[in-house]
């Protein structure tokens, strides 16, 4: 109808906005470069790493991320090891996050359930482990 006859596809009744942008996005960060690792890691990830921990390619969390604990344990099984349970996360260092590589993919509906959407990316090389 109408769609066709403003030259749209007629199969995109919000537009197609989104999908051009995810398309043009999906070409400039997900792409590979010579290296055979993704665009996005010179672009965004090195730099974004770099100003935080001073190093491309690695986050540093300082400080204590988390700090659980449970006093007198309530479950037999865990009494079996101790009374007192506790777990704290601190000073945590990742290393090797600029080694983004293919496949990547985000926000892809599934075709038999187009509710749910899959995402999956790679890290590390054999040189360079996460």
């Amino acid at each position: 109808g109408r769609a066709l006859e403003l030259l749209g596809r007629g199969d995109s009744p919000y537009g197609d906005l989104f999908s051009l942008l995810y398309g043009y996005a999906e070409d400039l960060l997900f792409s590979a470069g010579e290296d055979g690792l993704s665009k996005m890691n010179g672009m965004l990830i090195d730099p974004l790493t770099k100003s935080q921990s001073g190093v491309e390619g690695e986050l540093k969390l300082n400080g204590t991320l988390l700090d659980l604990n449970k006093e007198e344990v309530e479950l037999d099984i865990w009494k079996a090891f101790a009374d007192n349970l506790r777990l704290t996360l601190s000073d945590l260092s990742i290393t090797g996050l600029g080694t983004l590589r293919g496949p990547i993919e985000a926000l892809k509906p599934r075709s038999t359930s187009a509710h749910l959407l899959d995402n999956q990316l790679s890290l590390g090389t054999p040189n360079t482990p996460l």
